[in-house]
């Protein structure tokens, strides 16, 4: 159970960066495809300093919750307004369902 746990939370993360860099191939103004190019520079940015867990400065229990909370509400509403209610809402289930297993499982 642990190996698909952690599988689909990988999933989860992939598909976020990948969702998120595609807006280079659809039809949106240059202003928002930088702007989402930006976020998700910064979303790896801050994923690789707070939430890698070898990292001096990851954070721990409820800091990195409420932080995974917020990246993944923020992806989701991006999907949302790129891709479409569906996608937005498959997203939001997807990593909050990887979120609550890591967590029940206390694999964090």
């Amino acid at each position: 159970m642990i190996p698909l746990i952690e599988g689909l939370r990988f999933l989860v993360e992939v598909v976020a960066i990948l969702g998120l860099f595609s807006v280079s191939v659809i039809q949106i103004s240059w202003l928002e495809k930088f702007l989402f190019f930006l976020l998700t520079v910064l979303l790896i940015l801050f994923w690789a300093r707070y939430m890698a867990p070898k990292s001096p400065h990851a954070f721990k229990r409820w800091h990195r919750l409420v932080a995974e909370i917020t990246i993944f509400i923020l992806v989701s509403g991006s999907f949302w307004y790129l891709y479409g209610l569906q996608m937005g809402v498959l997203y939001f289930a997807l990593s909050f369902g990887s979120l609550v297993l890591l967590y029940y499982f206390q694999l964090e």
